[in-house]
Order: C-alpha cells, then sequence, then structure tokens
C-alpha cells in the first residue's frame, strides 16, 4: 500500500452533515449510480427523483472540507395509517475513498434525531445484501424482521418496478416516545 494511502486511511475524515441542496443533484446521481454500477444493480436514480427528495427536505448529504459530497441519505415517508408514520431509510451510498468511517452511520443517526417525534417512532431499512454492513445498522438498533411483517409497499420501488420481497432484508427501529420526551 502507497504511504499516502496509509496515511488518509490513519486518518479521520473532518465532514459536515447537511440537507442537500438543488446544487447537489448531479454529484449525488452520480453518487448513487455509481455505487449501484458498482454492484450491478438495475436500481438507477434520475435527478427528477433526486430534485423531489431535495423539494420535500428528505435528501441529506455529508460533505468533507471542501464542499465535496462524500454521502449520501434519502428517507421515504410512508404513511401506515393515521398518526403511525414509518421512514425508510434510502440511497445511502459512501464514496469508496470514506468506507469504514461511520460517515454512513452518522447520516442515519442524524436523521433519526431530526425525525423522531410523535407519530415518526418507526424507521426501517430494506437491504439487499449488497449494501451496508449489518454493524451499523445493530450499533443504530435496528433489528432484522420477517419480511411478511412489513407493509407491502415498501417493496414497491416506483414506476412499475417492484422489488421481490424473498431477496431483501428488512431491519427496523422502534422507538418508544412521549411527547414530554420531544425537544421543542
Amino acid at each position: 500500500m502507497e504511504m499516502a494511502n496509509m496515511i488518509k486511511k490513519a486518518t479521520v475524515p473532518k465532514f459536515s452533515i447537511m440537507a442537500a441542496c438543488p446544487n447537489d443533484v448531479k454529484d449525488i446521481v452520480k453518487l448513487i449510480n455509481a455505487e449501484h454500477d458498482s454492484t450491478n444493480s438495475v436500481l438507477k436514480v434520475k435527478d427528477k427523483e433526486v430534485e423531489a427528495w431535495i423539494e420535500k427536505g428528505l435528501s441529506y448529504v455529508a460533505k468533507d472540507e471542501n464542499g465535496k459530497i462524500i454521502g449520501h441519505q434519502a428517507v421515504h415517508i410512508w404513511h401506515i395509517q393515521p398518526g403511525c408514520d414509518w421512514i425508510e431509510f434510502r440511497s445511502s451510498v459512501v464514496t469508496s475513498d470514506y468506507r469504514g468511517e461511520g460517515i454512513s452511520k452518522q447520516l442515519k443517526q442524524h436523521l433519526i434525531d431530526l425525525l423522531l417525534q410523535p407519530g415518526i417512532n418507526t424507521f426501517v431499512l430494506v437491504k439487499n445484501g449488497q449494501s451496508e454492513g449489518y454493524h451499523t445498522l445493530n450499533d443504530l438498533g435496528f433489528k432484522k424482521i420477517e419480511n411478511s411483517k412489513v407493509p407491502p409497499e415498501l417493496f414497491s420501488i416506483g414506476e412499475g418496478a417492484d422489488l421481490n420481497p424473498d431477496t431483501w432484508t428488512v431491519y427496523i427501529k422502534q422507538v418508544n416516545i412521549l411527547k414530554a420526551q420531544i425537544r421543542n
């Protein structure tokens, strides 16, 4: 291994987590689709999809000290029943240079802290086995559940394409909260 790579791996990256903005669309699409290409995934995102996430405030990025996007996390809010919404983590990607540095975990924790409120206390991640490691999900309190316990709409990815629930693993985190626990 080259000395520059060894030094880079030995240092902890400095990054900031923030809501994605319209200027980030192209970089987010490039980052997500590059990851999908590397895993031979047929799932691709388009500019319009990322623009919609950003417009709804559902797309967050990690940027390095130079403002380069090094990680991305989107969420989708599923209205399961009145007063009960599930937050699904989507498009969790970290550039290969920064994997293993806890960026994905910090993005998820940031969104959990941001979105936790009465009526939103269930966080879910549908995983295809080629993505993020179980240790990150376990550290955040996620537990594997049977797919049969998941609302079927979680396996729908839009535009008429559906995921086969038998090929995906679902992790869930449920948080018991009282209104008094929520910061105003």
